[in-house]
């Protein structure tokens, strides 16, 4: 996580965006972890 949701006219891509990839990184790892 960055800081991205500082201003929220500044921030709105990027916070989705962190997300987003936060959440795939966590997925393909425990799909790793599982295999």
């Amino acid at each position: 996580g960055g800081g991205g949701h500082r201003n929220a006219a500044g921030g709105t891509l990027e916070v989705p965006m962190d997300e987003a990839k936060g959440t795939l990184i966590r997925a393909v790892t425990e799909e790793l972890d599982r295999a």
